[in-house]
């Protein structure tokens, strides 16, 4: 079994890119480029996915690898359901998680401020730290203690190149103020 989960990254994203699927990397992986490494075994990718482009996608998928599992019906219900699905490599022991956004004015501005960035060789479309934060912010609200961790991580990677204005706007936009005030509390605000 491969120990990395990039290398399935570049395949899927490569993928995504051929078909002309708009994607952002998120998740775990993006927390260990903005932030510091943490182990995960996903990949989590934000697509603007159609549903004309749903045949293509799972044919792509299909023929990544001998060993991988894709289900055609869970990538219709996550595009009906604004939702996720997922494509395991059973080879690498690794999966994408795919997440299929409602459209709103936080995920236009996620896409629209994507950051491309190499991975290994290949140009990979990445989160802004900012955003990454901002979404973060908002799985902890929903519980996700490993989120409270990473948005320390983000900051503490980030910190004097981020964006403050930009990211408590939309914890305001989106209630997440408290959280917020938590994170920054265990730094020296604002950032020196």
């Amino acid at each position: 079994m491969d120990p990395n989960p990039k290398k399935l990254l570049i395949k899927v994203v490569k993928l995504f890119d051929k078909l002309h699927i708009p994607y952002v990397l998120t998740g775990g992986v993006a927390v260990t480029i903005w932030g510091a490494p943490r182990y995960t075994a996903d990949v989590d990718l934000v697509v603007q996915l159609r549903r004309e482009d749903i045949a293509k996608l799972f044919g792509g998928l299909k023929k990544l690898s001998e060993f991988g599992y894709i289900d055609e019906e869970m990538i219709q219900a996550a595009v009906k359901r604004n939702s996720e699905f997922n494509y395991i490599d059973t080879e690498s022991g690794f999966k994408v998680d795919v997440w299929i956004p409602k459209d709103s004015p936080f995920t236009r501005t996620c896409f629209d401020r994507r950051v491309k960035q190499k991975i290994g060789e290949y140009p990979v479309w990445l989160v802004s730290p900012e955003d990454l934060i901002v979404s973060k912010l908002d799985w902890w609200h929903r519980g996700s203690m490993k989120s409270q961790y990473d948005v320390r991580t983000v900051m503490d990677g980030q910190r004097k190149g981020l964006d403050w204005k930009y990211i408590e706007t939309w914890a305001t936009e989106l209630g997440l103020e408290a959280e917020l005030d938590i994170a920054k509390s265990f730094y020296e605000y604002p950032p020196m």
